[in-house]
């Protein structure tokens, strides 16, 4: 092949190709938060009271589970692996204050927090089982009422897996 006989290289092209290959990698693992104004994120916050200054993750773009991160702050209230929380007995997980990010996720994707993995599937009415897998490489499974939150041992977060209904 002559040199005169390569094809031509369109900028608009490379650029469109360059804008696919960022949006795979933030898909395949990195995060990519939900613009201001997209009407998903809209509901999820309007139904969920999540205030503008938290940001809204859909990794994979999933909208299955709603999962609410709170700062666990070191509460002493895991007794074994992992412990369910009651909406009442926190005040702070009901006010959103020490709420740190929200996740859309698809049933059973992944979730790495960095101290556990969490995955979460509907499991029959008003109720959740959660997956996790911690650092130390404990895997376990747990069952809890939708709206309640679930606290693991070792763990800096405070997961609150809700079935989305929006």
């Amino acid at each position: 092949m002559a040199a005169t006989d390569k094809p031509q290289t369109d900028g608009s092209a490379m650029d469109a190709l360059g804008e696919f290959l960022r949006g795979m990698k933030m898909l395949s693992g990195g995060k990519k938060a939900l613009p201001g104004g997209d009407p998903f994120l809209e509901r999820v916050r309007t139904k969920y009271e999540i205030p503008d200054r938290i940001e809204i993750f859909a990794p994979r773009g999933g909208s299955e589970i709603i999962a609410l991160v709170f700062d666990s702050e070191g509460l002493p209230v895991v007794d074994g692996r992992w412990s369910e929380i009651f909406p009442d007995e926190y005040k702070y997980l009901q006010s959103q204050h020490n709420l740190k990010v929200v996740y859309c996720l698809h049933e059973k994707e992944p979730l790495d927090l960095g101290d556990v993995v969490v995955a979460v599937r509907p499991d029959g009415p008003g109720a959740l089982s959660v997956y996790f897998n911690d650092k130390r490489g404990a895997v376990g499974s747990a069952r809890i009422r939708n709206g309640n939150a679930i606290l693991f041992s070792g763990s800096k977060h405070i997961v609150r897996p809700l079935a989305a209904r929006l």
